[in-house]
C-alpha cells in the first residue's frame, strides 16, 4: 500500500486534494491490467502511476474488498 491523492467533484472542485491510501500493484504491464479490470464485472477503475498500477481504497467500502480482490485474480490470470 502507498499514500496516495486525489481531486474530488468536477469543474471548480477538481483541483480539492482529498489523501487516501492505495494498492500499488507491479510486475506486469500497469496499462493491460488496468484494461482488464475495467472491462471486467464489476469495473474495477484504477491509475497508472509511475509504471504502476494504483486501486485506490478511497470509494471502496470494507464488505467491498472482496469484490475487488477477486476482480484482481481474474485479471492477474488472464
Amino acid at each position: 500500500t502507498v499514500q496516495s491523492e486525489g481531486a474530488i467533484g468536477g469543474g471548480t472542485l477538481a483541483e480539492a486534494p482529498v489523501a487516501s491510501v492505495a494498492l500499488r500493484i507491479t510486475g506486469r504491464p500497469p496499462e493491460i491490467l488496468a484494461e482488464r479490470l475495467r472491462s471486467g464485472s464489476p469495473a474495477v477503475i484504477g491509475r497508472v502511476v509511475d509504471g504502476a498500477l494504483l486501486l485506490d481504497a478511497r470509494s471502496v467500502f470494507p464488505e467491498e474488498d472482496r469484490l475487488i480482490v477477486a476482480a484482481l485474480r481474474r485479471a492477474l490470470a488472464e
